[in-house]
């Protein structure tokens, strides 16, 4: 894409026609190119904040329990530190992490795990939730539980490039 880009950019050899085409060729590009880089970004900033089970979204201010939509991940409450449920998408940056968040829900502890939301450009804006259950609706995750610590009362605002990152609880040990 970003070849493409480059090489349809609007100049002053072109003619005033030309340049016209090309310049409502770049306007309808601009945006798929600008997502490719936030995803691209949003890649290699969770690869550096904890590998395996690190998946970066886009966060949707959207709070209905509904499929967010591919690449996106949405809290239940306006509030998002009051939030009480997760919804992530199955996919992100064309891959399917179905197997991935489904097994967040293999831990025996009441306490599956807690998964953190930060957003990829700043990277003190944050929030950790403790996640108690795993619904499976079809095309989406609802990750149940309750917000343990945030930077703020809203980190994210719609369309913000964020990773989350998931640390599974082990199993419940042996009663005696």
């Amino acid at each position: 894409m970003i070849t493409k880009l480059l090489s349809g950019l609007p100049n002053r050899l072109m003619t005033q026609a030309e340049f016209d085409v090309a310049y409502a060729q770049l306007m309808t590009d601009l945006p798929l190119w600008a997502a490719e880089v936030n995803a691209t970004t949003a890649s290699l900033n969770s690869a550096a904040a904890g590998g395996a089970l690190t998946i970066p979204y886009t966060f949707s201010s959207v709070t209905t329990d509904t499929d967010p939509t591919p690449g996106k991940l949405r809290l239940s409450n306006s509030t998002q530190n009051a939030s009480l449920e997760i919804r992530l998408d199955l996919i992100s940056n064309g891959v399917d992490f179905t197997s991935l968040l489904d097994s967040f829900s293999t831990s025996t502890s009441d306490v599956k795990g807690d998964l953190r939301i930060t957003k990829v450009s700043d990277i003190n804006s944050w929030a950790t939730f403790s996640i108690n259950e795993i619904e499976t609706p079809s095309g989406y995750r609802n990750l149940v539980g309750a917000c343990l610590s945030s930077t703020s009362t809203n980190p994210f605002t719609d369309g913000d490039a964020v990773v989350i990152q998931f640390s599974r609880n082990g199993d419940k040990g042996d009663v005696g």
